[in-house]
């Protein structure tokens, strides 16, 4: 692309111008809901689900095909929320043995009712809930479980530090595609025209007034879940960065829902850009803004952060932010 021949005071003319748990979930088996759909099933049973504070107890989890015949040596993947330890298999993952079964141990950091959760490998679409009661004061001198792992299911005795959940703390839905592209072609793009071109033959007075392509701006996202909870996406926010900081929208609402399902990876797109009109500008009719459209985007190579916002099955809430450098300028995409 090459620049239009705009003043540079014109450009910055126009850019500084605008401007402890208590789990309810029971032994529910979520692995015939929304998200199954592969043959096969697991099954999580507990030795005990009743546990003294600095106790532990045993749980198997067995699975099986869709004939019912036991599937030996898959990897298995379990996690418990915060305050239930889960003390093998200490990295939360082993596979099961000929039987088709797995074997684990969990210990109790905590008073409450908490969670364990184990699932098959991604694109198994499958996995089950089952709640621990973890009763009695905590023992003197009981310092926990040296050596194990869990927590990462959110919830529990410790909340999450951000108000929000995310990768960091073991929900595992993250981005994995954030690009740009333009709303009018559907191409993505690392370069993104600010200003229109009222007439792109205004050098040329026998020719009919064309004006320069121009539209709306989206951000294509794809989001994988490898945690244990479905998520649910309904609102998101733009950062830009600007000389002054950052431009920001503030909260906005998804044109429509977006279910990010365990196993399976969603891909959305959100407006990021939106455009507005310029008057008493010679040649140009037209700028890009933030959705909001209370700022206009300024010229040059900007961080683009955004971020979604949400609620798991669980009723907590989610939020997960990724970011993208494009360049903005007076590019000119005149015929």
């Amino acid at each position: 692309m090459k620049f239009k021949n705009v003043p540079l005071a014109l450009l910055l003319a126009l850019a500084v111008g605008c401007n402890g748990g208590n789990t309810d979930a029971g032994d529910e088996d979520f692995s015939s809901n929304t998200y199954s759909g592969n043959p096969g099933e697991i099954m999580l049973e507990l030795v005990d689900d009743s546990i003294a504070v600095g106790d532990s107890a045993g749980f198997r989890v067995t699975v099986t095909d869709s004939t019912g015949m036991a599937v030996p040596f898959i990897r298995i993947s379990c996690d418990t929320e915060q305050g239930l330890s889960l003390i093998e298999p200490t990295t939360g993952v082993e596979s099961t043995d000929a039987m088709g079964q797995m074997s684990g141990v969990v210990g109790c950091e905590r008073p409450g009712s908490y969670l364990i959760g184990c699932r098959l490998p991604l694109g198994g679409n499958k996995r089950q809930f089952a709640t621990i009661i973890c009763g009695g004061d905590v023992p003197p001198g009981f310092t926990g479980f040296p050596g194990s792992s869990g927590g990462g299911l959110g919830g529990g005795a410790v909340a999450p530090e951000n108000g929000g959940r995310g990768e960091s703390d073991g929900l595992a839905v993250r981005v994995t595609q954030l690009v740009s592209v333009d709303g009018a072609t559907n191409e993505t793009n690392e370069t993104v025209d600010l200003f229109r071109t009222s007439n792109c033959n205004a050098a040329d007075p026998d020719a009919d007034p064309v004006a320069e392509p121009f539209s709306v701006e989206f951000m294509r996202i794809s989001v994988v879940n490898e945690g244990f909870t479905g998520v649910r996406f309904n609102r998101y926010s733009v950062n830009i960065g600007n000389s002054r900081g950052t431009a920001s929208t503030g909260i906005l609402s998804l044109t429509s829902e977006v279910d990010s399902r365990v196993g399976e990876e969603a891909t959305f797109d959100v407006l990021y850009l939106d455009i507005a009109p310029v008057t008493g500008v010679t040649g140009v009719d037209a700028t890009k803004v933030l959705p909001d459209r209370s700022t206009v985007v300024e010229a040059g190579f900007r961080n683009v952060t955004v971020t979604l916002y949400g609620t798991d099955e669980l009723g907590e809430s989610v939020q997960i932010s990724s970011s993208r450098t494009l360049s903005f300028n007076n590019y000119n995409n005149c015929p």
